[in-house]
């Protein structure tokens, strides 16, 4: 057991010993020990990186246990408050990719928004007297550091839990807050069943890298939402802090207009200490040795700030979102409600909300029960129904508007044309980046069932294959990411499909289904 463990030092020290020398070779360079190396963020040039334990290399940022980093916007020497890096998100989207795998249980890999530099009584910056191990100028909601500000936790997460919280403060006097919402209002992965975890079963698999977008969605230059997206090619697990109250979010406006300061941090101690993140899926582990790995931040991003003129088509969005929720749920209470996030090419075109109101009101006379088949075509696209359908491997790609189409409703409603499928994202988890209006190419097929309430004609029963799995789909449903067994995709009394998108009988309820590529 020594010899093994002298042996494993001795594989460790010239990694060690590159990380220290190419720090030490860095900070001679930038002039002071503070600094541990530069970071490119699309949206913000020039950033430094201050702190510890960590290694800024310009692409990305290796963050090993114990360590603190903060972004300046020039290379100092000490911490210094006017150098602190100010990102102004109200109304914007962080992202970022991230590699968990070496992040275990009772550990936290933070990425969060603070007020920082923290104002005295006098709106003057104040380093703090009593800091408790944090840098000068720090603040938080939990006054860790011995000073109060807003904060909001884009992520603090291992490999077996992921948490989003924002805090908000009572009004601050001269910029000077006396007090902050500690618990704040977090949603946690852990609360669903099968959305995270290591492993091929979870819809992200914390073995592998992936992406973290956060938007901060604003209307009016008031903050009203926040979305945390967790992405793993083409899987997504979604928190959408619907439980925050609109009063709760409004009173962060200030701090994100103004401009908070990004902390990345990686702690963690017993899993006592740490059971509020992780406890359940995780055991009696503690933050140490090998379950502290490497872990690594990359691509971070900041992307432009959505205009003006898309804040009454987003909400408009909204509400035909919501509608097309009310209605599907009408039709079955079995069945979850659709969401965006699972029909991306139905939930953005008007005319689905007139479809699922004449389709209810059909089954209404019929039956009080209707088929799986009948729901599922209340929420296909009445659009060319007979000519396209959605390619699912085909990449979006950002459409140029002609003529007067931006000026009108035009990418909300055409659905598919010229071989393209349509998405209006309204700014909000646009699959083509900074961009409203998405394009793809579409399937064309020979014929597809119609919206007659006789039964359909064309019924297919997709198998799986070795690659293509069928998942539950809707983040709303208890069963989410839970994959689809043979046996019901083979019986054709408990599954029906549409291309890619179905509805399965499971545990005696009817869920939403979508069939992904198992990579």
């Amino acid at each position: 057991s020594s010899f093994s463990s002298q042996v494993s030092g001795m594989m460790l020290f010239p990694a060690l010993l590159a990380a220290w020398l190419s720090h030490r070779s860095f900070a001679a360079e930038c002039g002071g020990e503070v600094m541990v190396g530069p970071l490119n963020i699309d949206g913000y040039p020039d950033v430094w990186l201050a702190g510890e334990n960590a290694t800024g290399n310009g692409d990305h940022l290796e963050i090993r246990h114990n360590a603190g980093v903060t972004p300046f916007t020039s290379c100092e020497e000490e911490w210094l408050p006017g150098s602190i890096a100010q990102f102004k998100l109200l109304g914007r989207k962080l992202s970022f990719t991230v590699d968990l795998s070496s992040v275990g249980c009772a550990c936290n890999l933070a990425v969060y928004l603070i007020s920082s530099p923290a104002l005295d009584n006098n709106g003057k910056p104040h380093a703090g007297t009593d800091r408790q191990g944090q840098p000068p100028y720090y603040c938080d909601a939990n006054k860790v550091g011995g000073q109060w500000c807003p904060e909001i936790e884009i992520m603090e997460a291992n490999n077996h839990a992921f948490q989003a919280t924002p805090h908000s403060c009572e009004k601050p006097v001269n910029g000077h807050y006396s007090a902050c919402d500690r618990s704040g209002c977090h949603q946690n992965t852990r609360d669903t069943d099968g959305a995270y975890g290591p492993g091929d079963n979870f819809t992200i698999d914390t073995r592998r890298k992936f992406d973290v977008h956060t938007d901060f969605f604003e209307q009016g230059g008031v903050f009203t939402g926040m979305r945390t997206t967790i992405q793993q090619q083409k899987r997504q697990v979604i928190l959408d802090h619907s439980d925050c109250s609109a009063e709760y979010l409004k009173a962060l406006t200030g701090a994100l207009a103004d401009g908070m300061s990004l902390r990345i941090t990686y702690w963690g101690s017993t899993a006592q200490t740490m059971a509020w993140l992780d406890s359940p899926p995780c055991g009696q582990q503690v933050c140490s040795g090998e379950n502290a790995g490497l872990a690594t931040i990359s691509n971070v991003k900041v992307t432009p700030k959505i205009a003006a003129k898309s804040l009454t088509q987003r909400q408009d969005l909204q509400d035909l979102r919501s509608a097309a929720d009310v209605e599907t749920s009408t039709s079955s209470s079995n069945l979850p409600s659709t969401t965006a996030a699972l029909w991306p090419w139905v939930a953005l075109q008007q005319e689905t909300t007139t479809l699922q109101t004449t389709t209810t009101t059909q089954q209404a006379t019929t039956s009080t029960a209707p088929s799986m088949e009948t729901q599922l075509l209340a929420t296909a696209s009445p659009k060319n129904v007979s000519q396209w359908v959605p390619d699912t491997y085909a990449p979006w790609e950002c459409h140029q508007y002609v003529g007067n189409q931006q000026e009108t409703d035009w990418c909300q409603t055409v659905g598919f044309q010229d071989g393209y499928e349509f998405q209006y994202n309204g700014g909000m988890q646009s699959p083509c980046g900074a961009c409203w209006c998405c394009k793809r190419r579409a399937r064309v097929v020979k014929e597809l069932p119609t919206t007659s309430t006789t039964a359909p004609q064309h019924k297919k029963v997709l198998q799986a294959s070795d690659d293509l799995i069928w998942v539950v789909s809707d983040p709303k449903d208890e069963l989410f990411g839970q994959i689809v067994s043979k046996d019901v995709l083979s019986d054709s009394k408990k599954f029906v499909s549409l291309v890619d998108r179905g509805i399965a009988e499971l545990k005696e309820h009817r869920h939403l289904v979508q069939r992904i590529d198992r990579a």
